[in-house]
């Protein structure tokens, strides 16, 4: 982030620090709520910026919501506080003074340069079964998926989330002058604003939209065009190649539902076994193992919920011409013996 960027940054955090000392001083007119909201609506960023002042400010101080600033920002009324004693609508300047200190040491260390470049980057991931919604500070979100792992990485030029395992769902807040880009190993989707779900499977990436449209490119092709309702399956060149995979991207319905993971249910249709069991071990403590290449070109349809991975294991004997058994929390997957054998 250039000096310029950074100047930007600390005059806007101070506006927010602003308008939290305003409303936490007692009730504002119609005309004060009024600059606020359309301070808010300058730019989606500054929603998340406020809200950082706020949570600031109620981590140093210990206070209640403040109401005018909860409706205005979340469109809601915030909810009922007990009752307490009326504060004056004014504070002491050597008191406003200390909280705004307070608030810019806590806000500024979020927004100081991370790196020698002057990148604000994060780091992200979660446990088996685990799923976790984070919010951005440009007011996208990120939901990222069982046992996956992503850098989040944002510059004033633009924004980028590099996937190095896993699943995520994006919610990307549309902002021309930083175009939004996810990287899942050699694939690379560039998005205005829109929802879509990035999935890394053992051999190959898949990009499903659910709204709005994203462009992606791999080293095979300059580039596919996708609008809500479509899926693209690229390649994964650095993956181990565990099963037979199209060099050239494939383009198909997307699922029903994309990304149904983030409600805790996983659905496929006519989905390669290895994909499925994938996924499935990404939610499931205990090693699947699978016994034989012949069993990775095995297809399947099939729902499940994440906390039901056993029921669904077992269920693929009677649907598949494989034997599932169990060591402790470890299950085999082998192929069938026939009945001669």
């Amino acid at each position: 982030m250039n000096a310029r960027s950074l100047e930007d940054q600390e005059r806007l955090t101070e506006e927010a620090m602003d308008w939290v000392l305003q409303f936490q001083a007692g009730p504002v007119g119609p005309q004060e709520r009024a600059a606020f909201e359309t301070w808010l609506a300058v730019e989606p960023g500054r929603h998340a910026l406020y809200a950082k002042a706020e949570r600031a400010w109620h981590g140093m101080a210990g206070l209640s919501a403040l109401p005018q600033a909860h409706q205005a920002l979340h469109g809601t009324a915030a909810p009922p506080q007990p009752a307490r004693p009326r504060r004056r609508r004014w504070m002491p300047a050597a008191s406003a003074l200390a909280a705004s200190l307070l608030l810019a040491l806590l806000l500024f260390s979020q927004f100081r340069p991370a790196t020698p470049e002057g990148a604000l980057q994060q780091q992200y991931a979660t446990q088996v079964a685990e799923i976790r919604e984070i919010a951005l500070i440009d007011g996208s979100r990120l939901t990222l998926g069982a046992r996956s792992r992503a850098d989040v990485r944002f510059t004033d030029t633009e924004r980028r989330v590099v996937l190095h395992e896993g699943e995520a769902f994006f919610t990307v807040q549309p902002d021309p002058l930083r175009p939004f880009f996810v990287e899942a190993e050699a694939t690379e989707v560039r998005v205005v604003g829109t929802r879509f779900n990035v999935r890394l499977g053992p051999d190959v990436v898949e990009v499903a939209v659910e709204e709005g449209r994203v462009d992606v490119a791999d080293p095979s092709t300059t580039g596919n065009r996708l609008i809500a309702g479509e899926q693209l399956t690229t390649r994964r060149p650095k993956g181990v190649r565990v099963a037979p995979a199209a060099t050239q991207p494939v383009l198909a319905p997307a699922p029903t539902h994309v990304g149904a993971w983030r409600d805790g249910r996983l659905d496929y249709n006519n989905a390669r076994l290895i994909d499925v069991i994938a996924d499935a071990r990404r939610y499931y403590p205990g090693r699947i193992l699978l016994q034989g290449s012949t069993l990775e070109t095995l297809r399947v349809t099939t729902s499940f919920r994440a906390d039901q991975v056993l029921s669904m294991l077992d269920s693929l004997e009677g649907a598949l011409p494989i034997s599932v058994s169990r060591q402790g929390e470890d299950v085999l997957l082998a192929p069938a013996r026939s009945p001669s054998g």
